[in-house]
């Protein structure tokens, strides 16, 4: 395992890398939260390289100077070149797949693959029943083990949300050959019905719902998850 601090243009950014095989990214959620997915990376790190950073801003790296969904995309493929890899899978979980897309769509000549992993898609479909879930509910199910800085949150999201209003952007998924499998808990309080709606725009995707799961995936179901994550990843690595 290697742990290191990689400058990034304006930015350092925390980095961990460990397994053996084809190369892997993983992107945490949030925007703003810090790396959350050492669980995710455990049940997949003797089929491939898995590497992971935390995100400008967020936990061990620096902010920099500007933060938004380009900044991040940036970084992300300014790593790939840093590690030196011609193609590689991408995998994100909730912000981290939303992060996963948008690299697929500027840069889709690098992704073997993309895991989508608990997103919610480009439409806010999702949103009134979350919404509702939170004021009614008393046994919400637990975030991931993260800090979340609430302010990059606020203005990474804000963006995100300018982007998935862009008019161009469904024929840019639409257009998007890259191979893509979506999981969703279907006990996650973010309802699937917006990713659904995006694995039905992809062309080569494919949505696996995960019954009971919430939406931290790999510690409601342990067992499902690590067997879905390894199917894809076995998908992708062929």
């Amino acid at each position: 395992m290697t742990e290191a601090l990689v400058p990034i243009r304006d930015a350092t950014l925390w980095t961990r890398v460990h397994g053996s095989g084809p190369p892997l990214v993983l992107l945490h959620g949030g925007p703003g939260a810090n790396d959350y997915l050492d669980p995710v990376a455990a049940m997949l790190d003797d089929l491939v390289t898995v590497h992971r950073y935390e995100q400008r801003g967020c936990g061990r790296s620096t902010a920099g100077d500007h933060n938004d969904v380009a900044t991040n995309v940036a970084d992300l493929e300014a790593l790939r070149e840093h590690w030196g890899h011609d193609r590689w899978i991408v995998m994100g979980h909730s912000w981290g797949a939303a992060l996963g897309l948008a690299y697929a769509l500027d840069h889709p000549d690098r992704v073997v693959g993309l895991g989508y992993l608990a997103g919610i898609g480009i439409d806010r479909a999702w949103r009134p029943a979350f919404e509702e879930a939170c004021r009614t509910r008393r046994d919400l199910p637990t975030d991931p083990p993260t800090v979340l800085d609430r302010e990059l949150n606020r203005v990474v999201q804000a963006d995100w949300t300018r982007r998935c209003e862009d008019p161009e952007l469904i024929g840019r998924v639409e257009a998007l050959d890259v191979p893509a499998v979506l999981v969703h808990g279907t006990a996650d309080l973010r309802p699937s019905i917006s990713a659904r709606r995006l694995a039905e725009l992809l062309p080569r995707a494919t949505f696996v719902s995960l019954p009971d799961a919430d939406h931290v995936l790999w510690l409601s179901h342990p067992d499902a998850t690590c067997s879905v994550l390894r199917e894809i990843v076995g998908l992708f690595a062929r």
